[in-house]
């Protein structure tokens, strides 16, 4: 297993520290200068045999000779039911662990005994102090002791963090495109959802909040498991594009 999580570390994620980020997926783009996601579309050439991503699935639309275009590029509304384990402790999103405990004090003395989806997503920014890509992808438990890690160590964390206090929530994993150093550009990322007024919305404890992102989701990491690290496998091929194209509508 630890094999499979580094492979998915080192080929999968981006590891932000502050505007700097490790795995850049190649992006071809005609945009000149910044992007504004309502005004461009996204050519998506898969590998072949590689199934759809997420983030097209979610559109409802099918790949045609490998190649998908996302004329728009406007966030999905995502309304699928919140399951069981979106609110479980679990092997991943072990909340109920002891280390936890002076966590919950932390966070009632920063927001009180009801914090919100936005004072968890800032208590799991500034818990992770570190941000290294040093870890391989590890148990929020391991990252409540440790302090470290990349955006999967935040969306773990922040995850369980959720759970704890009746947020549903997920582990999604994927692709962010954001406009970088005056460019868009795309990454390797993963982040949370969170189920609010009736929807899924996203929740992500590393980017900064001033970052123009658009979120491209592959997969969600739906095996909390001992085995979860054989299910990462598939979510890094579904990073893998031929090619990812950004054009002007």
């Amino acid at each position: 297993m630890a094999l499979v999580l580094t492979m998915a570390a080192a080929v999968a994620f981006a590891g932000p520290p502050k505007e700097r980020f490790l795995h850049e997926l190649k992006l071809d783009s005609q945009v000149q200068g910044e992007a504004r996601w309502d005004q461009v579309q996204l050519v998506v050439e898969l590998e072949a045999g590689a199934s759809n991503p997420l983030f097209v699935l979610r559109r409802g639309l099918r790949a045609e000779g490998g190649v998908v275009t996302l004329r728009s590029l406007s966030e999905a509304v995502v309304k699928d039911a919140v399951l069981p384990r979106h609110r479980a402790d679990s092997w991943v999103m072990d909340f109920k662990e002891p280390i936890f405990t002076a966590l919950w004090a932390e966070v009632q003395k920063q927001a009180g005994n009801k914090p919100s989806v936005a004072d968890l997503v800032a208590f799991t920014g500034l818990h992770v102090s570190k941000k290294s890509l040093g870890r391989g992808f590890d148990l929020a438990s391991k990252v409540a002791a440790t302090r470290e890690g990349d955006c999967s160590e935040h969306a773990v964390l922040l995850a369980a963090l959720l759970r704890h206090y009746g947020f549903p929530a997920r582990v999604m994993l994927g692709t962010v495109l954001v406009n970088f150093n005056g460019a868009p550009a795309a990454f390797g990322h993963a982040w949370v959802e969170t189920f609010a007024k009736g929807a899924w919305k996203t929740a992500d404890a590393i980017l900064p909040s001033d970052l123009d992102v658009h979120y491209l989701p592959s997969a969600e990491l739906t095996d909390e498991g001992p085995g979860f690290g054989a299910s990462l496998v598939p979510a890094v091929q579904g990073l893998r594009f031929k090619r990812l194209m950004l054009k002007a509508r």
